[in-house]
């Protein structure tokens, strides 16, 4: 009461100020329901941008898709709002609410003629949502709009331009409901104007490309592409200054002694290349989060490097620079281009035989399978991935293409990793594992096993989970509830796992979704049998009942089954060790990785 006395604030401008930090505090904390009844109240006397929608929508971390809808049934009237969820919802691959919306706002523009605001709104979502059905409802409707101002004779003029590059606007016009503008606008981008005569370029020379090399599994696979010596490299990523010695490897590469380029910043390609239609044609995908600006400058920056650096093989890293990478070289005429994926496709179908990874990723990657089809056309053009089950995913994926995919698994530095034979003769056994504590690590699931371990062992048991992340206080709490919590060591974010894995007398993984689970291989590293269930490449990471098991059931009491029937056999947890060591060592080492990195960027050119 005495700061508000002292402020000289009204009332209504301390509840604004305190509405507000109110808001900011729930989005930060992903309190998506505090911060929902917090933006209610601000609507009214404030504007949010586009992209602070899309944080508040972002902030629920279970379902963007509930927070997207939350917002439409606050707003399904206002033309503002609705001009911004019906891009987004088509981001989400929500088509129906894009519809809706659509729907609602196309109405509204009709009976509003002389709104000069709303027609801005409601040409700027047509343009945004790059849907073809929404794009041709509101081209044919203009013969209908009493409205003339300018932003009807932009879109017009928008819609002409796509009809001039494409041919045959019916043809976009009358693809699937849930096409996205920006594939079909890159899919004509390289059948028109890819180079046709490859470039002059530097024998077995690779330019390696990923967004980041900030710590991360993909990022560390790329260092250890980067340390082959068998051809030459140049690393090329996105905002290099962003990458620091606290949060990256830039400094292991900087030892490497290799050419570091930066595709933020400007490296225009010569106009014979990059030409004035291929400008054109880019400035036509929508203005929005994960498209142009960002996308064009990708495209056109990368192309500059490629003519610098005159690549024989292009090594994409992750399925975005994969797709724009690609699309790159192609342009600049790079006579090989490598795209790599990881783990499991971005999203999944309503019968795709993997799950799907989260609505975050489908809005991230959504245009990128088709792309990829496309892409893959190409005789130079390939993808590669770091496991067996990767590829088969991949392949179901795209439907097909399984002739222009190749295997490139993870590389271990083994000599990081100490190995200790171990001994069964112990009045206490450890059994551990490395996660984040996030939903598809399933750590829940994971100490429920642990409690019928415990239980079915003769023995003291201890249970070490090393990792920290958004579930870590409800792993914390679930030990207690089912009486565990002094078994348990929540040992948190740990930099020296290496030399803890030795400690571990047993190593258990109960994931929903992995790519290829890496702290697998470093457990058998450490000598350490494992117990995984059967997901991602994790059956490629061991010898079956030879360094550890595989489980085919989620129900807790198979895996704790597992775990204790491999504690209990004598040559697993003797013989496996080794086995398990040298089966790592002869698979996932540098020297196996580089031998198969080198066949797969140079293969036909030997």
């Amino acid at each position: 009461k005495l700061w508000f006395k002292q402020s000289g604030l009204t009332k209504e401008e301390v509840e604004l100020e305190l509405s507000n930090s109110q808001y900011n505090k729930a989005v930060a904390d992903s309190d998506f329901a505090l911060a929902m009844d917090c933006f209610k109240r601000l609507y009214r006397v404030q504007t949010f941008t586009s992209r602070q929608i899309l944080v508040l929508i972002k902030s629920n971390k279970e379902s963007p898709v509930y927070a997207l809808s939350s917002i439409y049934e606050f707003g399904r009237n206002d033309p503002y709002l609705l001009s911004i969820i019906i891009p987004l919802a088509i981001r989400y691959g929500q088509i129906d609410l894009a519809i809706t919306a659509y729907d609602t706002l196309s109405s509204i523009a009709l009976c509003s003629i002389g709104d000069e605001d709303v027609h801005n709104w409601f040409f700027g979502a047509v343009i945004n949502s790059s849907n073809p059905h929404i794009l041709q409802s509101a081209y044919s409707g203009l013969a209908h709009m009493s409205y003339d101002g300018q932003s009807l004779f932009d879109f017009a003029n928008y819609c002409d331009k796509l009809q001039f590059f494409i041919g045959n606007f019916d043809e976009i016009m009358n693809s699937p409901k849930n096409s996205l503008l920006e594939a079909n606008i890159l899919s004509i981008l390289v059948d028109k104007y890819r180079r046709s005569k490859s470039l002059e370029a530097k024998s077995h020379h690779a330019l390696i490309v990923n967004n980041s090399l900030k710590f991360g599994g993909a990022e560390r696979q790329v260092v250890h592409c980067l340390s082959a010596q068998t051809f030459s490299r140049s690393l090329v990523v996105w905002n290099t200054d962003k990458n620091t010695s606290t949060n990256s490897f830039i400094d292991e590469v900087s030892e490497l002694d290799l050419k570091i380029l930066d595709y933020s910043k400007e490296h225009m390609p010569t106009s014979e290349v990059f030409t004035n239609e291929i400008n054109e044609l880019l400035s036509l995908v929508p203005k929005m989060p994960t498209l142009n600006p960002d996308m064009t400058i990708k495209i056109r920056n990368l192309t500059g490097i490629i003519l610098q650096e005159k690549p024989y093989v292009l090594h994409l890293w992750q399925d975005t620079t994969s797709v724009l990478g690609a699309i790159s070289g192609l342009i600049a005429g790079v006579p090989r281009i490598v795209m790599s994926a990881r783990s499991l496709p971005p999203f999944a179908d309503g019968d795709s035989t993997f799950p799907n990874k989260g609505e975050n990723y489908y809005f991230n990657n959504s245009y990128v399978r088709e792309l990829y089809k496309k892409l893959l056309q190409f005789d130079n053009v390939f993808l590669c991935h770091n496991s067996e089950n990767g590829l088969e995913k991949y392949v179901e994926w795209l439907d097909g293409y399984e002739d222009k995919m190749m295997l490139l698994r993870n590389g271990f530095k083994f000599n990081d990793f100490e190995y200790k034979p171990g001994s069964m003769k112990k009045s206490k056994i450890v059994i551990g594992s490395v996660f984040r504590f996030v939903d598809v690590k399933r750590p829940l699931l994971w100490l429920d096993c642990a409690k019928l371990i415990s239980s079915g062992l003769n023995q003291e048991v201890e249970f070490c989970m090393i990792g920290d992340g958004p579930l870590l206080q409800s792993a914390i709490d679930h030990s207690k509830e089912i009486g565990i919590d002094h078994q348990v060591n929540f040992m948190g974010y740990r930099d020296d796992v290496s030399t803890l894995l030795p400690g571990f007398d047993a190593f258990m993984l109960t994931s929903s979704i992995e790519g290829l689970p890496n702290v697998l291989i470093e457990a058998q590293a450490s000598g350490v049998p494992v117990v995984s269930t059967n997901v991602g490449g994790a059956k490629e990471t061991f010898i079956e009942s030879a360094s550890g098991i595989i489980v085919d059931s989620d129900e807790p009491q198979d895996i704790a089954d597992a775990m204790i029937g491999m504690l209990s056999n004598t040559k697993i947890m003797t013989d496996g060790r080794l086995a398990g060591r040298e089966f790592v060592e002869s698979r996932f080492g540098m020297k196996a990785m580089h031998k198969q990195l080198h066949k797969i960027l140079f293969e036909d050119f030997e």
